[in-house]
């Protein structure tokens, strides 16, 4: 069990919600904004020496933590702005990095649409 599952698990106030990443929606659709402490752990987390070397280990190379670096500069970049001004370019990131999934690769690479049924198909039992 990872130290982030630990955390959820060792939630036990069904109305706070556990972190899971530096930003959430909740489940009415409203944006969380994110939470420097939470961005802060995610970095430190990448940066421990027992992952780093079982990353290692597996792929021979060392974690990169790039995206967990961004992620807390960005919490750190909100922390001047007024609370409505942090939800909507939380928001507005979100909306942008959502788009970018669905655009940058698609499934139809690697899926072939079939004209007719493969033979034999449905089996005979």
């Amino acid at each position: 069990m990872s130290i982030d599952e630990e955390s959820v698990n060792a939630n036990t106030n069904p109305s706070t919600p556990a972190p899971t990443n530096a930003y959430t929606y909740t489940n009415n659709g409203n944006v969380t904004v994110p939470s420097l402490w939470t961005a802060l752990d995610n970095v430190q987390l990448c940066y421990t020496v027992i992952p780093q070397m079982k990353h290692y280990y597996r792929y021979g190379t060392f974690r990169n933590c790039a995206d967990a670096r961004r992620e807390l500069s960005f919490a750190f970049s909100l922390k001047g702005k007024s609370e409505e001004e942090q939800i909507e370019i939380t928001r507005q990131r979100e909306d942008a990095k959502f788009e970018k999934k669905i655009t940058e690769r698609s499934s139809s690479a690697v899926w072939t649409l079939r004209t007719e049924p493969p033979p034999n198909f449905p089996p005979k039992v």
